[in-house]
């Protein structure tokens, strides 16, 4: 809900568009299964072998997750504010 970049960097007054909103959906993504190998790593030894199915999951988790700041951006908010 944010239109600063990673919640951190200003990007002027024109702010995101829904193609960097995308983009950094997958960079977080990506961020949260990196952390979590590397955390199954340390309290297992090692990380277990995952198939595609886990990622499918995950993908869809993150997308419904994400969901309702999507829609209070942009189907929700009067386009007046």
């Amino acid at each position: 809900m944010s239109d600063r970049l990673l919640g951190v960097f200003r990007l002027g007054h024109r702010g995101k568009r829904l193609g960097l909103r995308f983009l950094e959906l997958l960079v977080v993504t990506a961020a949260l299964l990196f952390a979590s190998v590397q955390l199954e790593a340390k309290l297992h030894g090692s990380p277990y072998n995952q198939g595609w199915e886990f990622f499918a999951i995950i993908g869809a988790l993150v997308l419904v997750a994400v969901f309702p700041g999507f829609v209070f951006k942009y189907l929700w908010r009067s386009r007046a504010v």
